[in-house]
């Protein structure tokens, strides 16, 4: 999983940051974020390293605790709940602080969309990449 100049694997990776407006109900209706968001910026290369190191930090910093923000919380109905975050990679963002993610966890070939939800944890939104960026209209 190394990012070089356009892709990580088959992913593709835009040229420079892409965002999104008025997507509350895409949202919504797709992959059942219903906080409330109205934007969405996915990131391009540098953003990408950026994020996901700070977000790998984090996590690093709160391992062991009881309860981590980053790392997430095993609860019925939120899958995966809890990240690996040495198999994610930090790929768009809803807000601050509210990370969507390349999930590598289960499959290194065929990463699963997960983002950092209000519910307590990471939740997948969808099952491959190809399919979230075709639904955002990328």
């Amino acid at each position: 999983m190394i990012v070089n100049n356009q892709k990580i694997g088959d992913i593709f990776i835009p040229e420079k940051c892409i965002v999104i407006k008025n997507i509350e109900s895409v949202l919504e209706k797709e992959f059942n974020i219903c906080e409330g968001f109205n934007e969405i910026t996915i990131y391009e290369k540098e953003s990408i390293i950026l994020e996901t190191n700070a977000v790998r930090r984090l996590c690093e910093e709160d391992k062991g605790l009881a309860k981590s923000y980053w790392i997430g919380t095993k609860k019925t109905g939120l899958v995966p709940g809890e990240i690996n975050w040495k198999k994610m990679v930090v790929i768009a963002n809803l807000d601050f602080d509210v990370p969507i993610c390349l999930d590598f966890q289960n499959d290194e070939k065929n990463p699963e969309i997960i983002w950092l939800s209000g519910k307590g944890g990471w939740e997948k939104i969808c099952d491959h990449h190809q399919k979230f960026l075709k639904i955002l209209g990328i």
